[in-house]
């Protein structure tokens, strides 16, 4: 409505200035008021010239009003409607073109990317394939400690089986040769159990705890079947570290006798382990005195473990 009444102003204006001389508009309000009051004007010109000059003056007034508060023709219809704001021609030209640089660097940007994707993707199949051998090694570790662990139970089973097949030899070999003594008398020393024990027809005619050779030094004594090949009461026993008296000897085999042992105050046990005897059976004194008694020369002596 306000732009309609700027153009029938402007053509009102117009009208205005195609006047006289005597209404331009450089003519101030007032001159132009005593002008049109001068005698011999017409009373349509002076009418004409104070309208057009009101009309000048509004114009004027209305122009510096809209151009203070000066709204765009078409404000009315975007007023309440929110208009996202446009981006300048260059800021679309940039967003919009992509220069050599910024194809290049856009591609660079996409080969990293796809550079790292296949780092990743090597990375983890390497990391995959380090746990797929770590897991083959694994297995095969527990496959290997596995079959030692059967072999060692196997050889376990196979060493008791060894063994009891011994003692059963043994047993064996023992009767054997307890069945050969004559008339079943003979000396039994027992190496593991540290104890003689004299058979007389069969039956245990005395019983002692010993003290035979000393391990610890390999001064073993000898396991067999020997018999007492002399006696001899107050014997001085000889060797290259000792001189040892003794009150009863009873040899079985080289310089490996029974005989008694008053230096020791205990027998039997572990003794022999680490403070036996350079290899003879030493018996307490009195033990030693009956099997002196008991045993003729002859008599078997069946040491054994």
């Amino acid at each position: 409505m306000e732009r309609s009444f700027v153009i029938k102003l402007t053509v009102v204006l117009t009208a205005a200035l195609m006047l006289p001389p005597t209404c331009a508009l450089a003519e101030p309000v007032g001159e132009a008021v005593q002008n049109a009051e001068a005698p011999g004007e017409s009373a349509s010109s002076e009418t004409s010239a104070e309208d057009a000059l009101n009309a000048l003056n509004a114009a004027l007034a209305l122009n510096a009003l809209m151009a203070q508060n000066a709204v765009p023709a078409d404000a009315s219809v975007t007023e309440n409607t929110p208009v996202k704001q446009a981006k300048p021609a260059e800021a679309e030209a940039s967003d919009t073109t992509d220069t050599p640089e910024d194809i290049k660097d856009s591609k660079d940007s996409e080969d990293g990317e796809d550079s790292e994707d296949t780092e990743d993707s090597e990375d983890t199949a390497a990391g995959d394939e380090e746990i797929l051998e770590e897991d083959r090694h694994s297995a095969t570790k527990n496959a290997i400690l596995q079959y030692i662990e059967e072999q060692k139970a196997s050889i376990e089973t196979a060493k008791k089986g060894i063994e009891h097949a011994k003692e059963i030899n043994l047993e064996k070999e023992k009767a054997e040769i307890v069945a050969s003594m004559p008339d079943n008398t003979y000396i039994d020393v027992d190496l593991t159990n540290q104890i003689l024990t004299y058979y007389k027809n069969g039956m245990p005619a005395m019983t002692s705890d010993v003290v035979t050779g000393n391990a610890s030094r390999h001064n073993d004594t000898p396991e067999g079947v020997y018999e007492i090949y002399m006696k001899q009461k107050g014997r001085t026993l000889r060797g290259p570290d000792y001189e040892t008296f003794v009150n009863y000897w009873m040899p079985f085999t080289g310089n490996y006798g029974l005989h008694d042992a008053t230096w020791r105050g205990a027998f039997g046990g572990s003794i022999y382990k680490t403070a036996g005897s350079h290899g003879c059976v030493n018996l307490p004194k009195s033990a030693a005195s009956t099997l002196y008694d008991l045993a003729p020369i002859g008599t078997k002596v069946y040491v054994h473990t």
